[in-house]
C-alpha cells in the first residue's frame, strides 16, 4: 500500500522513521531542529547539503538558515514535501492538546 492510499489520519512508516530518529543519528544538535536535514545530507569536506533525492547541492547558509533547503525540497520534491507539511502540522496540533491538557 502507497501512501496516496492511505487514511489521511496513517503516517507511512517510513516518515515516522524519520521523525522518531534518534538525536545521535542526526548530522549535529544544531541541525536536529528542522526536518528538512532528514533530507539532505552534509558532506563535510565541501561544506554542502546533497538532496537525498536528486544530485543537486547547496552550500551551507552562513546564519543556519534552512529557506534554500525548503525551497527546492517543495519545488523539485513537492508530493514528498506535503507529507512532511502534513505531519508537522499534525505534531504541532498534538502538542498543542498535550501543553493544554496539562495546564
Amino acid at each position: 500500500m502507497d501512501s496516496e492510499s492511505l487514511p489521511d489520519n496513517v503516517i507511512p512508516q517510513d516518515i515516522m522513521l524519520q521523525i522518531n530518529e534518534p538525536e545521535d543519528n542526526l548530522q549535529t544538535k544544531k541541525h536536529s531542529k528542522s526536518l528538512i536535514y532528514n533530507h539532505f545530507t552534509l558532506n563535510e569536506i565541501n561544506n554542502k547539503y546533497n538532496c537525498n533525492y536528486c544530485n543537486k547541492s547547496y552550500k551551507v547558509a552562513e546564519d543556519g538558515s534552512t529557506s534554500t533547503l525548503w525551497k527546492h525540497f517543495k519545488g523539485k520534491h513537492n508530493e514528498l514535501y506535503l507529507e512532511v507539511n502534513q505531519i508537522t502540522k499534525a505534531l504541532n496540533k498534538l502538542e498543542i492538546s498535550q501543553s493544554l491538557a496539562f495546564t
